[in-house]
């Protein structure tokens, strides 16, 4: 916000940023930018849940999904996801492996580098971890959530200090 009081362009926006932290809104975007998604629906009811599939708080980290494997676990999982019914969660369906990759502006080691340079063009944060299903034909998009500093290594570290000294560019 500093930035944007000094008239200048700040990255992430402010609509992008919490656009990333809800996954609903993240998958709509990431899809119309082009990037390859998973397939959800909004779980409304515990019938919405049709196993196997990853159940998603949709405002929350990604790295407390909830697995449903089982029509007898559905529920259950569901009352969790949602806090009793009180939030949202999405229904996805489980059709690879959930997977995981650290984006730096955009970068990444992950041999999926071309889904980490959308994840920026399309949302603009520079330090995010892509969250996705590893799937026969290729990743496809899950959701987004931050990548603390401490949790980058050295090598990665170096990368950001030296892209962030560097303007960048949308093109």
């Amino acid at each position: 916000m500093d930035a944007e009081l000094n008239d200048m362009e700040s990255r992430p926006s402010p609509v992008q940023a919490v656009t990333a932290q809800n996954c609903a809104a993240s998958l709509l975007v990431a899809g119309h930018a082009g990037i390859r998604c998973v397939q959800w629906k909004v779980a409304k009811r515990p019938e919405d849940v049709e196993p196997p599939c990853i159940l998603l708080p949709n405002a929350g980290q990604t790295d407390s999904s909830y697995a449903v494997h089982s029509l007898r676990s559905a529920a259950s999982q569901w009352r969790s996801a949602t806090q009793n019914g009180t939030r949202a969660a999405l229904s996805v369906k489980e059709n690879g492996k959930l997977r995981a990759m650290k984006s730096i502006v955009g970068v990444t080691t992950s041999e999926h580098y071309d889904m980490a340079w959308q994840v920026w063009q399309a949302f603009q944060i520079p330090l995010v971890t892509i969250w996705y299903l590893d799937h026969e034909d290729g990743p496809q998009f899950l959701s987004l959530d931050p990548l603390p500093l401490h949790e980058l290594t050295e090598r990665e570290l170096r990368l950001f200090e030296e892209v962030s000294q560097r303007p960048m560019s949308q093109s």
